[in-house]
């Protein structure tokens, strides 16, 4: 992801029901590139939602996790 000016990034995995599972990044960013990795050996298959939050508003992308 890329941050255009400082700010503070939140970014979370849910459930299906809602429910946050996994804080993958919750700290103040400076201006650039970053890459966060995800490892989900310890969640079993099924729909997630990554929720990213700026000062800009929130984003949501689903995933469809396999095993």
């Amino acid at each position: 992801y890329t941050v255009a000016t400082g700010q503070n990034i939140t970014i979370s995995v849910f459930d299906i029901k809602g429910g946050r599972i996994y804080n993958m990044v919750n700290k103040y960013h400076n201006p650039g590139d970053y890459i966060t990795k995800f490892s989900a050996h310890n969640i079993s298959s099924g729909i997630y939602f990554i929720v990213l939050k700026n000062i800009d508003g929130i984003q949501t992308q689903k995933i469809i996790l396999t095993k």
